[in-house]
């Protein structure tokens, strides 16, 4: 399924260029454990790019975003694996 997502939110970076936001949300360059707290939120974000051009559609990108890049660092905090410090 991961790997579904990813290749979806390639096809949706190509298909939209003007949503320049659209690439922070990939997530196969992760280590596996934080890849399944990342695609969570590429999946939501693939739904928000289908939503009509608006600030409301960046702004909610953009907030997905804070959210996304707090809760892959809480995994990283609370799911450390061997040699993570």
């Amino acid at each position: 399924m991961s790997n579904d997502i990813a290749f979806l939110l390639e096809d949706v970076i190509r298909l939209n260029p003007g949503i320049e936001i659209l690439p922070w949300f990939r997530f196969n360059h992760l280590p596996a454990h934080l890849q399944a707290t990342s695609k969570r939120f590429a999946n939501l974000a693939i739904e928000l790019a289908r939503l009509p051009s608006s600030a409301e559609r960046s702004m909610s990108l953009r907030k997905l975003l804070e959210a996304k890049d707090a809760a892959v660092r809480a995994t990283a905090v609370t799911d450390p694996k061997p040699g993570i410090n």
